[in-house]
C-alpha cells in the first residue's frame, strides 16, 4: 500500500518573514528540503512531489537532488497555500489513494512522525489522517483522494479547515509524541530554536 501513496512538500511562499527561501535553508547543517524528502522515503514512500512557486524556475537550480522528486509548479502562489495544495493533488497520479501534505518549514519533525501518519494512512486509506501533540492537531496531514474534488473546486483562498470542518466524521486523529507537529519556521528566529532544542533533545 505504501508504495501507492504519494507526498507533496509545499514551498511555494515568498517567505516574507523568514528573509530568504525557505525551500533553500538549512537545518542542522542540512537541507530543509533532504530532511524531509529523506524521512519520507524512509518509510519506502515512493513519490513526492515538490510544490513549488514564488521564483520557481530560480529556485530549482539550487536544490539538492532528490530522487524520486518530481517538481510541481503553482501559478497562483500568492493565494497562499492552500493554492499549492490544489496544484499538488492535480499533480497526482490516477493510481494514487491520497497524499500526505508536509510543510517544508518543518524540518525538524522526527522520522518515525511520518511513519505514523503515513502506516495510519495504509490501514485507513479512505480517512483524513490528523497527527495530534496532547490534542491538538498539526502536520504533516494525510488528504485521501476522495477529497480531491472538492479541494480542486474550492477557491485557492480557501484553506484545508474549511475542507475538513465539513468532514468531521472521516477525520482519524493520531497522538504523536513530537511537538514539532505544532510547530514550522517563520523566522530566523524560529530556526536558531528549533535547533537548540532539538540538539538538548539528542
Amino acid at each position: 500500500m505504501i508504495h501507492r501513496l504519494a507526498a507533496m512538500i509545499l514551498a511555494g511562499g515568498k517567505s516574507r518573514r523568514f528573509g530568504d527561501p525557505k525551500v533553500l535553508q538549512f537545518f542542522r547543517d542540512q537541507p530543509f528540503l533532504l530532511r524531509i524528502s529523506d524521512a519520507l522515503l524512509a518509510t519506502s514512500l515512493k513519490k513526492i512531489y515538490l510544490v513549488l512557486g514564488y521564483k520557481a524556475k530560480k529556485f530549482q537550480k539550487h536544490l539538492p537532488v532528490v530522487e524520486p522528486l518530481e517538481i510541481v509548479v503553482n501559478p497562483e502562489y500568492e493565494a497562499g497555500q492552500f493554492s499549492s495544495i490544489q496544484a499538488g493533488i492535480r499533480s497526482v497520479g490516477r493510481e494514487t489513494p491520497g497524499v500526505v501534505s508536509c510543510l517544508i518549514d518543518q524540518p525538524h519533525l522526527l522520522p518515525y512522525t511520518y511513519r505514523v501518519v503515513i502506516m495510519n494512512a495504509c490501514s485507513h486509506p479512505e480517512k483524513i489522517i490528523i497527527p495530534t501533540y496532547h490534542s491538538r492537531g498539526g502536520h504533516p496531514v494525510y488528504i485521501p483522494r476522495a477529497l480531491f474534488p472538492e479541494i480542486d473546486a474550492a477557491p485557492a483562498t480557501a484553506s484545508l479547515r474549511d475542507i475538513f470542518d465539513n468532514r468531521r466524521d472521516e477525520i482519524l486523529r493520531v497522538e504523536i509524541n513530537d511537538a514539532g507537529i505544532l510547530e514550522d519556521i517563520d523566522t530566523k528566529k524560529d530556526l536558531h530554536r528549533l535547533e537548540k532544542w532539538y540538539q538538548q533533545r539528542d
